[in-house]
């Protein structure tokens, strides 16, 4: 399960709670009153429905809220809401959506025109303190300095990169001295894209699997199963994966060290900041370039500028290229993310289209 979709079933999950245990009616039968009683639950929840984040389904510290939402987290679980509902009247589960009326909370981080991703100076700092870690002696710096490394230079998705594996990966062809390694990764709707791999993220990889004392080609047949960010640990024996929620916590603990050693107008942007900005400034250094339209898209996930819809509805959604963004390279360096062997002068347009929530088994 992607981060996208455990989201969406958090909010659909919330809103079904609230309205057995509370409103004491199911979802079919809530009107456009119940849905704004739900908004202001939402903003001042009662203390027995907060708990503290990262507790197991099962445990008894198990709540649905952390405390009352921010105007952010507000607006973005009822745009969820309200395509959940839109999905049901589609499908004619519903006759009408009780959040056809509801105006959504302002959007203040539009307002203020936040860019979701690191400047040159900010990439610059953090690449420095990356490289500190790699050379460390402990797995957890080395392990955390490639994660950040694979999302900027592939702009893989946190659960994307969790989960993909040594088997993943494909060597380049016998005829292509020149060619570069490429990782598959299988998307939505089952289909699969090749997302280009430099060659030092490679050898980095080769040489944590030597540390184990296993052999250092990646592409051995008895790597398949091993995680490319596994644990490489020699006294825990074979590499085990991390988890999604993992590397979201080490990603923005590493953000708040990092801030600690920086300018104060930067400080800001890197505590706010997470694993997707890394995503989000690959994407900026690739357009800043104008690569091949078709690489770009494959490496946001828009495979033919297309994304499916996760209600699972036959439609697709397209939206118009944004432009260019800020040049943002790392220190020294000369090329954007990833390879350089298919670049093309063509523009770049940015395939981007909002994912709708939910899960209507829900329902």
């Amino acid at each position: 399960m992607t981060s996208t979709q455990r989201s969406y079933r958090k909010e659909a999950e919330r809103l079904l709670l609230w309205s057995v245990l509370v409103r004491q009616m199911p979802l079919s039968s809530l009107g456009a009153e119940d849905v704004q009683a739900f908004r202001h639950f939402l903003e001042d929840p009662p203390p027995t429905w907060c708990g503290p984040r990262h507790q197991q389904r099962w445990s008894l510290q198990w709540r649905p809220l952390e405390g009352a939402l921010s105007t952010t987290a507000l607006r973005q679980a009822m745009v969820i809401l309200r395509s959940l509902f839109a999905f049901l009247v589609a499908n004619r589960y519903l006759v009408e959506t009780p959040f056809a009326t509801v105006e959504l909370p302002p959007d203040h981080q539009r307002a203020r025109g936040r860019t979701r991703c690191f400047t040159g100076d900010q990439w610059r700092h953090l690449e420095a303190l990356l490289d500190a870690r790699a050379t460390t002696a402990t797995a957890t710096g080395r392990r955390l300095a490639r994660s950040l490394r694979w999302i900027y230079e592939t702009g893989l998705g946190m659960s994307e990169i969790v989960d993909a594996t040594c088997g993943d990966l494909r060597p380049p062809a016998q005829h292509e001295p020149d060619g570069h390694w490429t990782l598959e990764v299988k998307g939505r709707g089952g289909r699969s894209r090749a997302v280009p791999v430099p060659q030092p993220l490679v050898d980095e990889l080769a040489g944590e699997l030597a540390r184990c004392g296993l052999p250092a080609r990646v592409d051995a047949v008895a790597h398949h199963e091993i995680p490319v960010l596994g644990r490489f640990d020699p006294a825990a024996g074979r590499p085990r994966p991390w988890s999604t929620s993992g590397l979201y916590q080490a990603v923005k603990t590493f953000l708040a060290r990092a801030a600690e050693s920086t300018k104060p107008e930067d400080a800001s942007h890197l505590r706010a900041a997470s694993a997707q900005w890394m995503r989000r400034t690959h994407q900026s250094a690739w357009r800043t370039f104008a690569l091949d339209e078709k690489l770009l898209c494959n490496n946001e996930k828009c495979a033919g500028s297309r994304r499916q819809r996760f209600w699972s509805l036959p439609r697709i959604a397209q939206c118009p290229g944004s432009g260019p963004g800020t040049s943002v390279l790392r220190a020294g360096c000369n090329s954007p993310p990833a390879v350089m062997a298919t670049v093309s002068h063509k523009p770049a347009s940015a395939c981007h289209a909002s994912c709708v929530a939910g899960s209507a088994d829900l329902v």
